[in-house]
């Protein structure tokens, strides 16, 4: 079950981050990949801000991680699918 939740989950994120960006930067451009993904970032940054508030040390340091590997491959999934995404479509592919 660690394995899943570690490695497992995490890479499925990002994948589907990645093909979201891809069709996002070809259908519309650059600028809807980084739209959504600074809307990812801006809930990642909100969820840590929330587990700093926490009372519980433990609490604070499980929500931390599972924002960070929940969102953070969904983000560099978006940010890189959506580069590749917009050279496709800039070279007209």
């Amino acid at each position: 079950m660690d394995n899943l939740l570690l490695y497992v989950m995490p890479t499925l994120l990002g994948l589907g981050g990645a093909y979201l960006g891809r069709r996002l930067a070809r259908a519309g451009g650059w600028r809807r990949v980084l739209s959504l993904a600074m809307i990812a970032s801006g809930a990642l940054a909100g969820l840590m801000l929330y587990a700093q508030s926490l009372d519980d040390p433990w609490a604070a340091i499980g929500i931390a991680a599972l924002s960070a590997l929940g969102l953070g491959p969904v983000i560099l999934g978006l940010v890189l699918g959506g580069f590749v995404g917009w050279v496709g479509w800039r070279r007209g592919g």
